[in-house]
């Protein structure tokens, strides 16, 4: 029992004493300690003062660069994934599906760690932007081309996700526009560049003014950018679809101007697969009596990767854009730790998107899907169009009279794909700030 007491003594004051060393080693530490990160713990933080790696663009940089447009300048940084800008060329638009993940043709975006651009927050002096719309519908993206580069003091880019605060939309990280506040005076400012090919001319002019009172604050600005278009068959590295190589592949479209024809003819169920030779004059003729089942060799030869047809010439990859910006801001101390302030946004935005002529397949190898008549129409013998001399149709037996087969043209005479966009955005905010 003595033992026991004893023991206990002896414990309580080994207790006391690694407390007691404790103090004094926290005590002298005190003043070498700077900061300390807990990690792991339950013990609530705010998660606005974490630290966080943060890339700042300021307008100086900005100018250096070169680059009038938001998206071009974001996509520089090593951070940026796979997001659109002016050079790529949106044929129509990126769909819109329910999650929100399309694009409007023309538009230009940010993406981070190329987690998408839904999952990219795009702030403007720390409020969310208006996302972005065309004629499919509104997605969960910015345009970027809706912010013009005049009015931006500089950019900070949070490369962490930041999805605890903003939600869902800032997985990926949150992208901060800080607008122009203090301003004294009126500055004009003009750029103007092209390429050595003598193509893809950009101007851009700016008008920016402001004052600043003890306690108003006033910013005004004026944009205006044109850019011009560059075909892909004017450069060697874009003008086929394999950059590089000077030929077409099997990434060349197998809708070409000829025709494709590949079919079974049910008289010797020998499969053939051809194309016209000269162009698409006169009606081609194709002799069922021929023993080999193939065609005369003044109309018709075989479909091989040489007669695949080169789209690239009818596509851009710098796309015509014309924007217009006015933009402006006033603010006012209400007293040392209040102000009001509000501020007003109109953009437009005029681009245009292209793509070669769009081919029609008819036939069940046509793929079209989604029940589509093209897939199951019939090429009757009867026709006068139809030189083969039995009906094109489907059949599972094609020994049977049945025939599955594939019909593919690309009409050139019907001009290439034109997308045009004319988006207006307006922005009216408002509020107070304080501390």
């Amino acid at each position: 029992m003595k033992w026991t007491i004893d023991g206990t003594l002896r414990r309580q004051a080994l207790v006391l004493g690694i407390a007691a060393l404790a103090a004094v080693s926290a005590a002298q530490a005190q003043d070498d300690v700077d900061t300390v990160v807990v990690t792991g713990s339950r013990i609530r933080q705010d998660p606005l003062n974490q630290p966080a790696p943060l890339v700042t663009v300021d307008e100086a940089a900005i100018a250096k660069s070169g680059l009038t447009g938001v998206g071009d300048l974001l996509q520089r940084l090593p951070v940026s994934g796979g997001g659109l800008n002016t050079k790529f060329n949106t044929s129509g638009n990126i769909g819109f599906p329910p999650d929100g993940g399309g694009v409007g043709a023309g538009a230009a975006t940010a993406d981070l760690r190329h987690l998408g651009t839904k999952r990219t927050l795009v702030l403007v002096d720390g409020i969310r932007w208006v996302n972005e719309s065309s004629a499919s519908g509104v997605s969960a993206a910015t345009d970027l081309n809706t912010i013009p580069v005049s009015i931006i003091d500089h950019i900070e880019v949070l490369q962490d996700g930041a999805s605890a605060i903003y939600g869902s939309d800032a997985i990926a990280g949150v992208i901060n526009i800080i607008t122009k506040k203090q301003f004294e005076g009126i500055e004009f400012s003009a750029y103007g560049g092209g390429y050595d090919e003598g193509d893809g001319d950009t101007t851009q002019f700016n008008i920016s003014g402001g004052t600043t009172s003890e306690a108003t604050r006033a910013f005004f600005g004026v944009s205006y950018v044109e850019q011009q278009r560059v075909s892909s068959g004017d450069r060697e590295i874009s003008e086929f679809p394999t950059p590089g190589l000077g030929r077409c592949t099997n990434r060349c479209s197998s809708g070409t101007p000829q025709g494709r024809f590949f079919f079974t003819d049910p008289n010797t169920g020998t499969g053939l697969n051809l194309t016209v030779n000269d162009g698409v004059t006169g009606i081609p003729v194709y002799n069922p009596m021929d023993p080999a089942g193939g065609p005369r060799t003044d109309s018709f030869h075989p479909f091989t990767t040489a007669d695949r047809f080169n789209f690239q010439p009818f596509n851009l990859i710098q796309t015509p854009s014309e924007r217009i910006g006015l933009y402006s801001q006033v603010e006012t101390d209400l007293s040392e730790n209040v102000s009001v302030y509000v501020k007003g946004l109109f953009n437009n935005r005029r681009s245009t998107n292209q793509a070669a002529p769009e081919p029609i397949f008819i036939g069940p190898e046509a793929g079209n899907g989604g029940g589509s008549l093209l897939d199951v129409t019939e090429v009757d013998v009867n026709n006068p169009y139809n030189p083969l001399g039995f009906t094109l149709n489907l059949s599972t037996d094609p020994m049977a009279g049945g025939t599955d087969y594939f019909i593919g043209r690309r009409p050139l005479e019907g001009g290439p794909r034109i997308f045009e966009q004319n988006v207006d955005t307006w922005y009216v905010g408002g509020g107070f700030r304080g501390d």
